[in-house]
C-alpha cells in the first residue's frame, strides 16, 4: 500500500508541474506555439488547428483546477 501511495504523488506532481503552465497568461501562449511549431517539425499528419481566445479560456481553466486541486489537499 505504501508502494501504491508513492505512485499517486509522483502523478501529483507530474500534473502539476505539466499543466502549472497552462495557468499563466504568457506562458500558456508560449507553450501552445512551441507544441504547434513542434508538431509541424516532426511532420505529423494533420494540421495543427489555430488558436483562438475560446482555446486560451479552456487552458487557463485546466491549469487553475489542477492547482487548485492541489492546493487543497
Amino acid at each position: 500500500m505504501q508502494n501504491y501511495n508513492k505512485w499517486v504523488a509522483r502523478s501529483a506532481y507530474y500534473d502539476l508541474i505539466i499543466t502549472t503552465p497552462f495557468a499563466i497568461p504568457g506562458v500558456a501562449s508560449w507553450v501552445i506555439s512551441l507544441f504547434a511549431s513542434l508538431h509541424q517539425t516532426l511532420g505529423f499528419q494533420g494540421e495543427f488547428p489555430a488558436f483562438q481566445i475560446q482555446h486560451l479560456l479552456f487552458a487557463h481553466l485546466l491549469g487553475s483546477v489542477v492547482i487548485d486541486g492541489h492546493c487543497l489537499e
